[in-house]
């Protein structure tokens, strides 16, 4: 029993580390705003999947984060304000 535990502790391990980096590395690029969005949300909803909590700060600076010099003044506002949005709102 304890050898079926360690295997699934060291996959869901594995499959955290993987959806942490790719979290954390997540950009606009080529997507549209909808779609990068969506990839974050995925990437979020897989982490709570397998227990993994991401805080709304968290997802709102990997949003932030992950925009083009192009959205630049809007991320200047949401970080002026950041205690006021939640992550739908933005």
């Amino acid at each position: 029993m304890e050898k079926i535990h360690n295997h699934f502790y060291a996959k869901t391990k594995a499959k955290f580390r993987y959806l942490r980096t790719e979290l954390r590395n997540t950009r606009k690029g080529e997507r549209s705003i909808v779609e990068f969005l969506t990839r974050i949300k995925t990437i979020v909803d897989s982490l709570l999947a397998i227990g993994q909590t991401v805080s709304v700060q968290e997802q709102i600076d990997v949003i932030l984060e992950g925009l083009p010099s192009e959205y630049e003044s809007l991320v200047t506002t949401i970080r002026s304000k950041i205690d006021q949005f939640k992550f739908e709102e933005i």
